[in-house]
């Protein structure tokens, strides 16, 4: 298990600074996995055509598949949604987005903080047997009560490159705020 830590102390900034979004993706997934599906209604219609001659078996095919394509359409959705993470002056806010609502935006303060690190967990099992908290590569350790931490999650299946350079960035930022 791979970890990179940023150790965090009391810091003082005076400006907003988003650091990362994901889910720049939605639109292009979005239209393929619609065409995916009509094309595989058409291939249906071709290959049953010829046992029902008179009747067209497209609209049967829609009825029958319909609420699979929404079930998957939806965790594409929810897959590809956006996620900001965005420094003020003395909170490191976390917002998730499905499409262009709004639905967690996590306040966490500064001098809260006990650490911010990068986690690859368990990369030989398949994505499938996984939990997504677990595909969230940025964890962030905070104070939650006085005997209790809560680690917050960012970054939905964002590479170890991309982490680095997400935890190098928080790290300017804070040295910058630890000389203010």
């Amino acid at each position: 298990m791979k970890k990179s830590y940023i150790s965090i102390e009391n810091k003082m900034g005076k400006n907003f600074k988003v650091l990362y979004s994901t889910g720049n993706k939605i639109i292009y997934v979005s239209i393929i996995s619609i065409i995916l599906y009509i094309l595989y209604i058409e291939v249906g219609n071709a290959n049953y055509s010829w046992f029902f001659p008179n009747k067209s078996i497209r609209l049967e095919l829609f009825y029958r598949t319909f609420l699979l394509f929404i079930v998957i359409y939806l965790y594409i959705i929810l897959r590809y949604s956006k996620e900001f993470l965005i420094v003020s002056d003395e909170n490191i806010i976390l917002k998730k987005y499905c499409l262009f609502f709004c639905y967690k935006k996590v306040n966490i303060p500064i001098n809260d903080i006990k650490a911010i690190y990068w986690e690859d967990c368990f990369p030989s099992f398949s994505e499938l047997y996984r939990p997504s908290d677990l595909l969230k590569n940025i964890k962030i350790r905070a104070k939650n009560t006085e005997f209790e931490d809560k680690i917050y999650a960012f970054g939905y299946k964002v590479k170890e490159e991309e982490c680095q350079d997400i935890l190098e960035k928080l790290k300017n930022v804070i040295k910058v705020r630890n000389k203010i």
